[in-house]
């Protein structure tokens, strides 16, 4: 990674530790009958008016033609198939299993590359990638191992929705179009489809108390406005290989809020898994492209 790209890197790598702030946000709001999915949909309802507004402020229009629509619509089965699947993989597995199976996407995604793009990887990035893998399963070493074959599927297939996000992401041209066009229509895919997946299974209802909707609509700042242009900014000269390291930021951001804002207790392992992932970044970091020693 070339200096001038550093910025970059750091504007990604917030955007997921904001990624990782938001499910203990969502988390807060489940005593008033919340449920990750639902404060999906109505983040995604409470973002759509600032983002068009934020449009109308940079100048720039929600209008695309038929090729960027169709490229964006794409994109959103990535997202909010993700959020489908893994939100949808709690109900059967523990929180902390989910997310180590879904943080498999780094390896999906130098797979992708290296069978569909052809992308030639050296030993450092092999060295970034196992030490990525090898932070987030110490991370998950400490969560009950209920072995549910339905919801390991679940957060698997995630992780494989999401590494295809990052990678057509990376090939399709979307990361140069404005992030506020990107982040409108993702935010518009996850409505109806969300929506639907709550009310069928009786999830979709509105909150009991005032302080939740707060709750929802800081997310919706943080996680549909804030945290996705950064993201987007930030692949913008990032690849996607490295895009994927990078994303295990979020991970490690939900442990360190999770004990800040919930007060949970950090096992000895999940230390473990965090210095792991800042040896993986730290690897990765100094080599001067994809493919290159």
């Amino acid at each position: 990674m070339r200096r001038r790209q550093w910025k970059y890197a750091l504007a990604l790598s917030a955007g997921d530790a904001l990624f990782g702030l938001v499910p203990i946000l969502q988390k807060l709001t489940y005593s008033c009958g919340g449920s990750g999915p639902l404060s999906v949909v109505w983040s995604s309802v409470f973002a759509l008016l600032p983002l068009a507004i934020l449009a109308k402020m940079q100048r720039v229009s929600l209008r695309v033609d038929r090729k960027t629509l169709g490229k964006l619509a794409i994109l959103s089965i990535g997202a909010t198939g993700t959020a489908l699947l893994l939100y949808s993989s709690y109900s059967y597995i523990p929180v902390g299993m989910a997310t180590t199976l879904h943080f498999v996407y780094p390896a999906l995604i130098t797979l992708g590359l290296g069978i569909f793009f052809h992308q030639r990887f050296t030993k450092r990035n092999f060295a970034a990638l196992g030490l990525t893998l090898l932070g987030v399963v110490f991370m998950g070493a400490s969560v009950e191992l209920t072995a549910n074959l339905t919801g390991m599927l679940l957060a698997l297939i995630s992780s494989v929705f999401w590494a295809f996000y990052i990678v057509y992401m990376d090939k399709s041209g979307l990361n140069s179009i404005p992030t506020t066009v990107v982040t409108f229509y993702s935010s518009l895919a996850n409505i109806p489809v969300l929506g639907l997946f709550c009310a069928l299974n009786g999830s979709l209802k509105l909150y009991t108390a005032a302080w939740a909707w707060g709750v929802i609509v800081l997310v919706a700042i943080l996680h549909r406005i804030l945290a996705y242009a950064l993201f987007q900014i930030g692949m913008r000269r990032i690849s996607a290989f490295e895009a994927g390291i990078l994303s295990t930021v979020e991970p490690a951001s939900a442990l360190v809020f999770g004990v800040l804002i919930l007060h949970e207790q950090l096992h000895p392992m999940q230390l473990l898994g965090l210095l792991g992932i800042a040896a993986s970044i730290i690897v990765n970091l100094p080599s001067n492209k994809i493919g290159a020693e």
